[in-house]
């Protein structure tokens, strides 16, 4: 087959050459001029885990259960719609579904041939391979420019956030999923646009894997301010290399010190020393639960220290 090859370094300067907020769609317009493919446009997963919704046109959206692009999402694999000639690609980084690379196939032999019954049309393995790379590219570049704009972040929301949530976010971990070679860590938190003082924390380090569920007293502005308190306090006693024991007690001090009267928080800590896990793990769909907060991991995993911090 003589397709011809993305180079992905111009893919990535295309991308730093556009502002943040068009990084993804310049990246999108090379891979158009390079192949001559149609259209082509990334999709990017909902904070409610429901639709993949177009980044630039919010109309453009595309049910997680009930269509190939969904699949796709899903089940984490390039699917092939043989009618209108487009192929669904996965976007993922370390796990972190962020949403599926839709591309409108050239009508061309050298891409994609007349299949059987169940499969309509076969795309050239080349071009699958080659497709596949590009969407892994394509998150990278997601993730660098999300940082500086909040096109993706606007786009991900397809229900408005309450402000306990907007400060509750950015509790959160920039990814809710990490395979780290010889771990799987994946969390999710419900209702996706409004909580109290739900939050989950973990980082990975190069011998062990950090992990907190904590619970604010509350589910309102005043829960998200007592999380944010508890969270930095745990994140500056871990980062300054405090044990876990150590951290619980700099959450408890930092709540007896600026919480207010009646205010708590229960939570608890957890450590994996990563050098005792082998093998890896198979993974895991993209799937999320139906409700609830949940943090879940692939390796065996004993809670080692825990914080029921209370205000005086």
């Amino acid at each position: 087959m003589a397709t011809r090859d993305v180079n992905r370094a111009k893919l990535l300067i295309a991308a730093e050459d556009a502002s943040p907020a068009a990084a993804v769609f310049a990246a999108t317009q090379e891979l158009r001029r390079v192949l001559a493919t149609g259209e082509v446009k990334f999709l990017i997963a909902d904070a409610g885990g429901n639709a993949l919704i177009d980044h630039l046109d919010d109309a453009v959206r595309e049910d997680l259960n009930s269509t190939l692009p969904g699949s796709a999402w899903r089940n984490q694999r390039l699917e092939l719609d043989g009618e209108f000639r487009r192929a669904y690609v996965p976007v993922t980084v370390r796990g972190d579904a962020l949403g599926v690379l839709a591309v409108e196939l050239p009508d061309d032999s050298s891409w994609a041939w007349p299949g059987g019954l169940s499969e309509p049309v076969v795309l050239h393995e080349l071009v699958a391979e080659q497709l596949s790379a590009i969407a892994h590219a394509l998150g990278y570049i997601v993730i660098a420019n999300q940082r500086n704009t909040d096109v993706y972040q606007t786009a991900m929301r397809s229900t408005p956030f309450e402000l306990a949530m907007e400060i509750q976010r950015r509790l959160l971990p920039a990814a809710f999923v990490c395979e780290g070679g010889s771990f799987t860590l994946a969390a999710w938190l419900e209702p996706s646009a409004s909580a109290g003082g739900d939050t989950f924390d973990d980082v990975a380090s190069s011998d062990r894997l950090t992990a907190s569920l904590t619970d604010a007293v509350g589910h309102d502005v005043a829960a998200a301010l007592l999380a944010t308190l508890t969270v930095n306090a745990l994140r500056n006693a871990r980062r300054s290399g405090a044990t876990l024991v150590e951290q619980a007690e700099a959450a408890h001090q930092a709540m007896l010190t600026h919480a207010q009267d009646g205010q708590f928080v229960t939570g608890i800590l957890f450590e994996v020393d990563l050098s005792t896990i082998h093998g890896g793990a198979q993974k895991p769909a993209a799937t999320p639960p139906e409700a609830g907060a949940s943090c879940g991991s692939s390796m065996p995993a004993t809670p080692v220290g825990s914080c029921f911090a209370a205000a005086r």
